[in-house]
């Protein structure tokens, strides 16, 4: 303990733990970080699923777009892709 910085960090270290006030926000800092954390870890997941449906969406609706330039029956799509018949017949209205 001859070092003057080791004394003044073992000083502030008995400071902290012996005020309640201190102990008190830094346990909240930490719970905001940790609950911080866990939301950006669960918005990510999310984004992630989100992706993933969403290119399945778009796998499904170029499928039918082809089967529709095929000239293949807009109900016999809808049940092969999984896409309902209004959502084919939008498709439909828009191929060029």
């Amino acid at each position: 303990m001859s070092d003057p910085i080791m004394k003044e960090v073992v000083n502030a270290e008995m400071a902290f733990t012996e005020d309640e006030i201190m102990r008190r926000q830094y346990a909240q800092r930490e719970k905001a970080l940790r609950d911080y954390r866990s939301d950006m870890a669960e918005a990510k997941r999310e984004g992630i699923l989100e992706g993933k449906r969403e290119g399945k969406n778009e796998e499904k609706v170029s499928i039918a777009v082809n089967m529709l330039r095929l000239g293949i029956d807009v109900s016999h799509i809808a049940a092969a892709t999984g896409l309902s018949i209004a959502d084919v017949e939008l498709l439909k209205t828009r191929l060029p």
